[in-house]
């Protein structure tokens, strides 16, 4: 591959990313805003059952996430080896490769934290909607 092909991957990857993280992210908000909003209008079986699958979509978002985030750091590490060999040769490619080296050195710490925000966000998703769910079930008279 040359760096330009390494180069689309790795864009192509990001896209794949972000497009996963958006619609993940409006699902976990609009669940988060279905228990603020509905209130006691759900049983717990209902609740119980939504989390249920919530839990098996997140683990589908984040099965494709990290398969396109293991894509995107095998294209980063095959441009870094590439442009290891042009600094080796001398290359008067010297500007460009500055500006892929400053934009790939901080990927993989991008990359782990593009796992690890969802994570949290499903934690915060799972502990609010039970939080609620119990604080609901206080209010109402028995």
């Amino acid at each position: 591959m040359t760096i330009a092909q390494l180069l689309a991957e790795m864009s192509t990857s990001q896209e794949r990313i972000w497009a996963i993280l958006q619609y993940w992210s409006s699902v976990s908000f609009g669940l988060i805003v279905a228990m603020h909003v509905i209130q006691s209008q759900l049983k717990w079986v209902v609740v119980s059952l939504l989390l249920i699958v919530y839990t098996c979509y997140t683990t589908f978002c984040l099965f494709f996430l990290r398969q396109a985030i293991i894509m995107a750091e095998g294209a980063s590490a095959q441009a870094r080896i590439m442009l290891t060999e042009l600094k080796t040769q001398g290359s008067d490619m010297t500007i460009m490769r500055e500006a892929m080296e400053a934009s790939f050195s901080n990927y993989n710490y991008a990359a782990t934290l593009g796992f690890l925000v969802p994570i949290g966000l499903y934690l915060i998703t799972i502990a609010y909607t039970v939080y609620r769910q119990i604080e609901i079930r206080r209010e109402m008279p028995h």
